[in-house]
């Protein structure tokens, strides 16, 4: 059961803490206004 486990958890754990950087990025982002796109 473990082995199944393991690299489910490892990328629900990933996909997580993607999802949190990437929340983190946004913010920080409209903290400085700066352009999220540039040309």
């Amino acid at each position: 059961m473990s082995e199944v486990l393991k690299p489910v958890i490892s990328t629900v754990n990933f996909i997580r803490s993607f999802a949190l950087n990437h929340r983190q990025f946004i913010e920080e982002i409209g903290d400085n206004d700066l352009p999220y796109h540039t040309a």
